[in-house]
């Protein structure tokens, strides 16, 4: 991949990223919970089974009912890894999410705000490292963030951005790479929040979330 290829893709699928960045941003409040859920359970997972995951949760009524661990293991099994762990961290997000729901709502929408919300996610979320924490921020209409998953790792080191792929993610780490491909966005003139779903939808084909 180099720059050129890169333009290309992004003139023939820049409204279609701009439709779908809106459609984040226009996200009901009472719709965040299952937002959050979903980025729990992605971590090497698939992200289109795991969104069939949380809309069987919807359909049950996860966030209004009580269910116990192995219940919604059960849920999980088949469409995620580690599917026990991420039942136990589904039931702990119930019990925090008040607290969680009150800050992202009085956060969003608020310019800035992006790198202080991630830190309070990181902390307060069971199953949340920095690129779980940006995807839920991304997807609910915060900015600047980057997804730092396998494929935009891959794309930053085909571009140049990066010269290999890291062995591990620190915090410091993750700041670092966020910092290298945001300067290549405002370099190559295309938003960073456009860019990530750009290099996301050249690797997997579809421009998802």
């Amino acid at each position: 991949m180099d720059v050129p290829t890169l333009h290309a893709a992004y003139w023939m699928r820049k409204t279609q990223i701009r439709s779908r960045l809106a459609e984040f941003a226009a996200l009901p409040d009472d719709a965040i919970f299952y937002e959050v859920c979903f980025c729990i359970l992605t971590p090497q997972s698939s992200g289109r089974r795991c969104g069939e995951c949380v809309e069987l949760l919807r359909d049950m009524d996860f966030q209004g009912r009580k269910y116990a661990a192995p219940a919604v293991a059960r849920i999980l099994r088949k469409k995620t890894r580690f599917h026990k762990t991420k039942a136990r961290y589904l039931l702990e997000l119930k019990r925090r999410y008040p607290v969680i729901r009150d800050y992202l709502l009085a956060q969003r929408g608020q310019k800035g705000s992006g790198s202080a919300a991630r830190e309070f996610l990181v902390a307060q979320v069971k199953g949340f490292g920095y690129k779980e924490a940006s995807h839920l921020l991304r997807n609910i209409g915060f900015h600047d963030l980057a997804i730092l998953d396998r494929h935009i790792l891959n794309s930053m080191r085909e571009l140049g951005i990066i010269r290999s792929l890291p062995k591990s993610v620190s915090r410091n780490i993750y700041l670092d790479l966020e910092q290298r491909l945001l300067q290549f966005a405002r370099r190559a003139r295309i938003p960073a929040d456009e860019l990530d779903l750009l290099l996301w939808s050249m690797k997997t084909g579809e421009i998802y979330k």
